[in-house]
C-alpha cells in the first residue's frame, strides 16, 4: 500500500476514535457513566503530540506525521471540552506535568533536537497518562476505551506510513500503541469489576 494512503488510513481512524470519544461525553446524562476525561492530562497529551508531530515533520515524516498532528488538535479540543464542561479539582502534580509538557514543547521550539526532543516527549507523556490511569482506575466507566483502543491502532499505519525511519520519527508512535492499548485493556477489566 502507498504511504500517503496508510496515512489517511491512520487519520481516518483518529477522526472516527475522537467522534466516538466527544460523542459519549454528551451521551448519557447519568453522572456514572459520563466520559468525563482529565482535562491536564489531555492539555499535557496535546503539548507532547504536538512536539512529536513538529519532530516527524522535521524528520521528514510526510504522511506518517499527519496522525500526531491531528491527534494534537483534538487533545486540545478534548482538554476544553471537558474543562468547561465539568468542575475540577487539580492536585499540584497535575500542574506540574502541563508545565513540563510546556517547557518540552517550548525547548524542542528554540534547540530544534530531534532524538533528544523525540525522547522527553516520549518519557513525558509516559508521565503524563498517571492523572489517567488513576481516575480509570477509580472510575473506570468516566472514560471510554473504545478511544483508547482507535489510538492505539492508529499508529500501525502511521508508522507504516512514514518516510524516514528513526528513534526520532517512531519512537513516540510506539509508545503510543503500546500505552493506549494498556490503557484500554485495563478500563476493560476494571469496568467488569467495578458496577457503576
Amino acid at each position: 500500500m502507498d504511504k500517503v494512503l496508510w496515512g489517511y488510513l491512520s487519520v481516518g481512524i483518529t477522526l472516527a476514535g475522537y467522534a466516538i470519544y466527544i460523542a459519549s461525553m454528551y451521551r448519557t446524562t447519568e453522572p456514572k457513566k459520563r466520559i468525563k476525561p482529565h482535562p491536564l492530562s489531555w492539555a499535557l497529551f496535546g503539548f507532547l503530540t504536538a512536539t512529536g508531530w513538529l519532530i516527524q515533520k522535521s524528520q521528514d515524516g510526510q504522511a506518517g506525521s499527519w496522525c500526531l498532528g491531528v491527534t494534537a488538535l483534538f487533545c486540545f479540543v478534548i482538554a476544553g471540552i471537558s474543562f468547561w464542561k465539568y468542575p475540577w479539582k487539580f492536585e499540584w502534580k497535575d500542574w506540574v506535568w502541563i508545565v513540563a509538557g510546556m517547557a518540552l514543547f517550548l525547548f524542542y521550539l528554540i534547540t530544534k533536537t530531534p532524538t533528544l526532543s523525540a525522547t522527553l516527549a516520549t518519557l513525558a507523556d509516559l508521565v503524563g497518562y498517571g492523572p489517567t490511569l488513576r481516575k480509570g482506575w477509580r472510575e473506570p466507566h468516566t472514560d471510554n476505551p473504545t478511544n483508547f483502543a482507535f489510538n492505539s491502532a492508529k499508529c500501525i499505519p502511521a508508522l507504516l506510513a512514514l518516510a524516514s525511519y528513526s528513534w526520532a520519527t517512531m519512537v513516540y508512535l510506539v509508545m503510543l500503541t503500546i500505552m493506549n492499548g494498556g490503557v484500554t485493556f485495563m478500563l476493560i477489566a476494571r469496568r467488569a469489576r467495578v458496577k457503576v
